[in-house]
């Protein structure tokens, strides 16, 4: 067993006498190693829940302001020049089915768009009526300058920030949308045409466009 020192005399005793035995003065008891660990840990743990608790508001504000300075973009209304051919309600239809075939474009992208503009026309281009299209939905969508959600950049069509898309719906026997650039048809999934030939997809959901 380990002896300790009298603090009175000096004299080595066991830790176990209540007194020393040449001096006769009581043993002072300190507390032990582990003890004194655990008060310290105990004080550490108390300064940290005393500073979280106090800096927590503060937190709290800073990400309800960050909310607020940058709220969610929401989809522009579309701006639909009148027509004789097609009611606004098949062209907004019309666009719905487009935004399901045209993807990711037509997913969360769309809100990023500034502008989307629709115009009815009476078909007369060789390629469109070779689909049996009778009457197509031009259809331009504008990406601002500075895209939230949309690229601004990508390295198969270059620049993507500011472009026009454009795009021709129609029904008829063969469904769907013919992508005129690069980046329209990169941004709807189609096969990117390097030489810019005009691309086309698919959309059963078009089919009710006379």
């Amino acid at each position: 067993m380990r002896l300790v020192k009298c603090t009175d005399c000096g004299a080595e005793i066991s830790p176990r006498a209540k007194a020393c035995l040449k001096c006769g003065a009581p043993l002072r008891r300190g507390c032990n190693r582990r003890t004194a660990a655990i008060i310290f840990g105990c004080l550490v743990a108390f300064l940290i829940i005393a500073r979280v608790a106090r800096e927590s508001p503060r937190d709290a504000v800073t990400t309800a302001e960050v909310i607020r300075a940058e709220p969610a973009p929401q989809a522009v209304e579309p701006q639909i020049a009148e027509s004789n051919l097609m009611s606004r309600d098949d062209v907004l239809r019309a666009i719905a089915a487009f935004r399901e075939a045209c993807r990711p474009l037509g997913g969360a992208m769309w809100a990023d768009l500034t502008a989307v503009k629709a115009r009815v026309q009476k078909e007369y281009a060789p390629h469109r009526l070779a689909k049996g299209w009778k009457t197509s939905i031009e259809l331009e969508l504008v990406v601002p300058d500075k895209p939230r959600l949309i690229p601004a950049y990508d390295e198969r069509t270059g620049v993507i920030a500011g472009h026009h898309l454009w795009y021709d719906l129609g029904g008829g026997k063969e469904p769907g949308f013919f992508a005129s650039k690069r980046v329209s048809q990169m941004l709807c999934g189609s096969p990117i045409d390097q030489n810019g030939n005009v691309t086309f997809a698919k959309a059963p959901g078009l089919a009710f466009i006379p």
